[in-house]
């Protein structure tokens, strides 16, 4: 009587293999590979039993050869250092992929956070146009001082807020109204 063993191919597919009873010839083929054709009777080597394997093959099995990795030279370093290390073309095409799409939503939770007092951002409105106070101060300096024109932004920086205050002092100093209406 023979006994039924199921091993497990690697892809999951149940393949049936008789094994052969004790008591059967070495050389018998088992009933179920009889009626096989030639073809599906040859078992391939990686489904053979470990014994099986060892008897079977004998003088068929060949040496296998090694591949002998090449020694590295030191000139084959420099031809090995582009393939080390980041690859930045791909990070750089990531970022401006994304960066567009992110920039409104940045935006937003920056002056989100600004509302809330967390952090403060400078106004880019001031800077962009500049102060309305410039050019009328540009132009008093012109006349009356044109040799602080050169203090011209320290003079605004320091008065920043406070520019009525600068162009009465600047009326009392040389006794000139300065022309504000013009800056609103």
């Amino acid at each position: 009587a023979s006994r039924l063993s199921l091993p497990r191919h690697r892809s999951s597919q149940l393949v049936l293999r008789l094994a052969p009873a004790a008591e059967a010839g070495a050389g018998s083929l088992p009933a179920a590979q009889a009626d096989m054709p030639k073809k599906a009777q040859k078992v391939p080597d990686w489904l053979q039993a470990d014994s099986d394997r060892d008897a079977g093959s004998g003088a068929q099995q060949q040496p296998r050869e090694e591949k002998r990795r090449k020694r590295r030279d030191e000139g084959d370093e420099e031809v090995d250092s582009k393939s080390k290390g980041i690859r930045w073309g791909p990070i750089v095409l990531l970022v401006l992929i994304v960066m567009p799409a992110m920039l409104p939503t940045l935006l937003d939770v920056f002056s989100k956070l600004q509302t809330m007092g967390f952090i403060s951002m400078p106004d880019l409105n001031k800077w962009l146009k500049g102060n309305k106070y410039r050019p009328c101060l540009q132009e008093f300096y012109a006349d009356w001082a044109p040799e602080k024109l050169g203090q011209l932004d320290d003079t605004l920086a320091k008065y920043e807020g406070r520019e009525r205050a600068l162009f009465g002092k600047l009326q009392k100093k040389y006794g000139k109204k300065v022309q504000v209406a013009r800056c609103n």
